[in-house]
């Protein structure tokens, strides 16, 4: 620790370290509890602050330190703007002895190693300062004295200045300031140029985690409860930048479904890719689909996503990208449309294979920085992977001019529209998942001739046994329709339930949700109720009375289909 002694020897040098005497009398008793307070037996020592703060303003207002979330900045503006002397003395049992001694012919002698005798009367009788030095002394040390300062350490050249450091909030003016105030002191320079507050998880009750409280889980069980990546993935996905987490355990679910999902889709398109070569394929001859097109063409949007959420450090954003993506695209729509290419054989299929393998690596390379374990293991094991590869090492993904496609984009979300407007509609008509239906789409003549071309799918994703499409479609008289991406979409449910046992089960759903929403009016009308429960309360009931009216709508709709 021979740096602290270098640190307050260059202080009092400059002299920025100060001594204030005791008081002879007590200074008064405690504002909280009138406990009488002590005079000290000693003075106190204290760092003159204004002349380290000036420089360390400076460097923030000229852009060589840079906060994110950026409305730290006030906060470290308003600290320093204000700043106080430092009082570095602290009365405990532990800690480094401030290197002071002191003479009884009133000398005071701050030196690195311990004096022998006083320079000015030759007394060997010294009495070292009692107090230690605050831990934040020492800490704000950190960026240089763990490299081998005061020496010029080749580590100290090499390592000094960094780029990044991420730490709390709470701690801004502790430690980050008094960092960026010792680097300029004494290194002449910022010690570095991005900090990043990160979040702080708390409990259930708002409090900070803390082994005194016992309110933290234990890490290592709920790894080996939901895996690493998957607590890794929710923690950072959850976060908003620079606000705290409440943690809830249940939570985790959504990492660990995220990982087995990603886990069944990787296997889905190796069995589909077996002997598959991606490297020994040309894309130019590739004959593509409009489900390839459009996937190539959301991958390159997925890439600008996330890099544009992690270069301005909004990382639960980034995090938010790859998942949107992986999941509700890349595996809700597009490997379904894979399946029937590699059912189909021929082109469709090797198109198919190379889309389908190219987007999962650039993914997994994307997902990386947030599911290290899950993304590595499936990586190395897709098709034409060699042994020295490695996804830490390996290129970041770059997006491609060539692969978007406007058009692509728009066909395929007419597509996805329609398709999960008859899926809602079997589903708001208790239509059996294993019963076929029949499907009539009446549109405008160009956009019907664009959806033509994607029939075989609707047939396959929807479970049709007739697709009826045109700018004139007559239907039948019991019919469930909606509309969806400019057209009519209509379910004949003649031949498809009991009309009348499903009138009766809708009408029985109708007077027991019309029952619910008396009861939720009524609460909400009750003065006594708003006035006494908590805020949250009244909040989910408020969310409940609007959902039971949404779900009574859609009853409403279903019933007015079958009269």
């Amino acid at each position: 620790m021979a740096n602290l002694e270098n640190l307050v020897a260059a202080l009092e040098d400059r002299g920025l370290m100060v001594r204030i005497e005791p008081h002879n009398s007590s200074p008064g008793t405690c504002s909280r509890c009138d406990t009488p307070i002590e005079p000290r037996l000693s003075g106190q020592w204290y760092v003159k602050m204004k002349p380290l703060a000036e420089p360390a303003l400076a460097a923030h207002r000229k852009g060589q330190v840079k906060f994110f979330p950026r409305r730290w900045n006030k906060v470290y503006i308003h600290w320093l703007d204000n700043v106080r002397d430092w009082c570095i003395s602290r009365q405990l049992w532990w800690g480094h002895r401030i290197p002071v001694w002191y003479c009884g012919c009133g000398e005071v002698i701050v030196a690195v190693e311990a004096p022998g005798a006083c320079p000015k009367c030759g007394s060997q009788a010294l009495r070292q300062d009692e107090d230690v030095l605050d831990t934040w002394f020492s800490s704000w040390l950190w960026p240089f004295s763990t490299l081998g300062w005061p020496s010029d350490t080749e580590d100290l050249r090499y390592f000094y200045p960094t780029q990044f450091l991420a730490t709390g909030p709470d701690i801004i003016f502790f430690w980050v300031s008094r960092m960026i105030m010792a680097g300029i002191e004494f290194k002449g320079e910022v010690p570095f140029s991005h900090v990043y507050f990160n979040s702080i998880v708390r409990d259930a009750q708002g409090r900070k985690m803390s082994k005194s409280l016992g309110n933290s889980p234990d890490p290592i069980e709920m790894m080996g409860k939901y895996g690493a990546d998957a607590v890794r993935f929710t923690m950072i996905s959850l976060t908003p930048p620079g606000q705290d987490l409440i943690f809830d355990e249940a939570r985790c679910e959504t990492g660990r479904h995220f990982a087995n999902k990603i886990w069944n889709a990787t296997r889905l398109v190796l069995m589909n890719s077996q002997g598959f070569e991606p490297g020994r394929v040309k894309e130019s001859t590739l004959k593509f689909s409009l489900a390839d097109r459009w996937i190539l063409d959301r991958r390159s949007e997925a890439i600008k996503d996330v890099v544009r959420c992690m270069k301005t450090m909004r990382f639960n954003d980034a995090a938010a990208a790859v998942y949107r993506f992986l999941w509700h695209e890349y595996c809700d729509w597009y490997l379904e449309f894979a399946k029937s290419a590699w059912q189909e054989g021929g082109d469709a299929a090797q198109a198919a294979r190379w889309s389908s393998v190219k987007v999962l690596d650039d993914t997994l390379r994307l997902l990386h920085p947030f599911m290290p374990f899950v993304s590595e293991e499936l990586w190395q094991a897709l098709p034409g992977r060699k042994e020295e590869d490695h996804l830490p090492v390996a290129s970041w993904p770059k997006q491609k001019s060539a692969h978007r496609n406007a058009d692509a984009v728009r066909s395929m979300t007419e597509l996805q529209d329609v398709i999960s407007a008859v899926r809602t509609l079997r589903a708001e008509m208790n239509v059996p998942p294993g019963r076929t239906v029949k499907v009539l789409i009446q549109g405008a003549q160009d956009a019907v001739g664009r959806l033509e071309q994607s029939s075989p799918w609707i047939r396959t994703l929807c479970r049709a046994e007739s697709l009826t499409m045109g700018t004139s479609v007559e239907r039948p008289g019991a019919c469930a329709s909606a509309v969806a991406a400019g057209f009519e979409i209509s379910l004949p449910l003649a031949d498809l339930i009991d009309l009348g046992a499903e009138r009766e089960r809708l009408r029985k759903e109708l007077d027991r949700l019309e029952q619910l929403l008396i009861l939720a009016r009524k609460k909400l009308a009750n003065q006594d109720f708003l006035a006494k429960a908590k805020p949250e309360v009244v909040e989910r009931e408020r969310v409940k009375l609007e959902e039971l009216t949404a779900v009574r709508e859609k009853v409403e709709r279903a019933l007015g289909a079958l009269a």
